[in-house]
């Protein structure tokens, strides 16, 4: 029970100079003031998110870092459910560039650079999107959202290569039409002997 007490909701928010703010409603110390969060002082804080008793923070340096109650697994630390009274960082998604974060009451969602989407946590009532209602300890993908992830970057390589493709054909043929003026500039001159179409043809395009 004491634990449980120690874990309990807080409202968390970047402050100034990207540090964590911490705004406890039920906690073993209560707070009127935020509260720097210990252990922050080399990292700085672009985003947070607040679950029923579980936070989730976004560095600049892309990483996502979570702390609360993990007891349903929503924290992501692939670990024996319980309390990470520290905010931790998420091993499973290390290698991914963190972009967004949401935090439900027992459940999380990250964003990842690539347009991927993971979830982990209580998945009771479907709500990691893996289309099953079992528990996740750790960040899964969610598979719908893959194959839109993968085609925008095919698309767009696709796009800029055809566009590549396109302004090549436009310059060849721009260089074919200067050289058929040409040609037809100097069959003009030869046909004229020097007269009409000799020095005072001059100006001719």
């Amino acid at each position: 029970a004491a634990a449980a007490a120690a874990a309990a909701a807080a409202t968390r928010a970047p402050a100034e100079g990207g540090a964590i703010a911490i705004f406890p409603r039920r906690f073993a110390h209560h707070y009127a003031r935020p509260a720097r969060s210990p252990g922050w002082k080399e990292r700085r804080v672009v985003s947070v998110a607040a679950g029923e008793d579980h936070s989730i923070a976004i560095t600049a340096d892309g990483a996502f870092w979570v702390w609360g109650n993990g007891q349903e697994g929503q924290l992501g630390h692939g670990v024996e459910p319980g309390f990470f009274f520290r905010p931790r960082q998420v091993a499973a998604l290390a290698g991914r560039r963190a972009v967004a974060a949401a935090a439900g009451s027992s459940h999380s969602l990250f964003v990842t650079a690539d347009g991927l989407v993971w979830s982990c946590g209580c998945g009771d009532e479907g709500q990691l999107g893996h289309g099953d209602k079992e528990m996740q300890s750790r960040p899964t993908m969610i598979r719908d959202f893959q194959a839109s992830a993968s085609v925008a970057p095919a698309r767009a390589a696709a796009e800029a290569a055809a566009a590549a493709e396109a302004a090549a054909a436009g310059r060849q043929r721009l260089m074919q039409d200067r050289i058929a003026r040409l040609h037809a500039l100097f069959a003009a001159r030869e046909r004229g002997g020097g007269g009409d179409g000799g020095e005072g043809d001059s100006g001719t395009t």
